[in-house]
C-alpha cells in the first residue's frame, strides 16, 4: 500500500519493517491520490535505515556523511540519476558545462573565511581537489575583461 505525503513522494508501507520512501517517477500524482506500483520503482536496498537523507545535493551528502562518522545506519534517496544535486556538469561535444556552484570562496575550516563545506569535509577526513586563483579572464557580449580575486 502506497500512502501519498505530498506531489512527487509516498511512503511505500512494507509489513514488517520500517517504512521507506520512494520517489514516483512520473512527478504527477496529486497528494490526494494513491500512486499505483506501476508509477515507482521498487527500493531495492535494505528497506530500513536510522535516517533517511531525502536529497543527495551538498547538504544532503554532508548531513548523511556526518551521521554515518557517527554510527548512524544512513539511507539517502536521490531522485535524479546522479548524486550531487545541482553541483553537476553536462557534456555537449568536446565541452563540459557546469550546472549550480562552480566556484567557492574562503575554503578554509577555520578562520574569518570559513566554509561550511570545507567544515563537513575536515570532520569527515575528507578533502577535495582546490585550484586557487588570483584573477580569470570574464567573457561577455559587452566584451571581456580580467577579473582579479581576493585583496586588491
Amino acid at each position: 500500500m502506497a500512502l501519498p505525503i505530498f506531489p512527487n513522494f509516498s511512503i511505500n508501507l512494507i509489513s514488517n519493517t520500517k517504512p521507506i520512501l520512494a520517489r514516483i517517477s512520473n512527478g504527477s500524482v496529486p497528494a490526494t491520490a494513491s500512486p499505483s506500483p506501476k508509477q515507482y520503482k521498487p527500493f531495492q536496498g535494505k528497506p530500513e535505515a536510522d535516517v533517511v537523507v531525502i536529497g543527495s545535493g551538498i547538504g544532503g551528502l554532508c548531513c548523511a556523511g556526518l551521521l554515518a562518522r557517527y554510527q548512524q545506519d544512513v539511507l539517502v534517496l536521490e531522485s535524479h540519476d546522479r548524486p550531487g544535486g545541482a553541483a553537476h556538469s553536462f557534456k555537449i561535444r568536446d565541452y563540459e558545462f557546469d550546472l549550480g556552484p562552480s566556484l567557492f570562496s574562503g575554503f578554509q575550516s577555520r578562520g574569518p573565511q570559513a566554509n561550511l563545506l570545507a567544515q563537513a569535509l575536515d570532520a569527515l577526513g575528507e578533502s577535495v581537489p582546490c585550484a586557487n586563483y588570483d584573477s580569470w579572464m570574464v567573457y561577455i557580449p559587452e566584451g571581456e575583461f580580467l577579473s582579479r580575486i581576493g585583496p586588491t
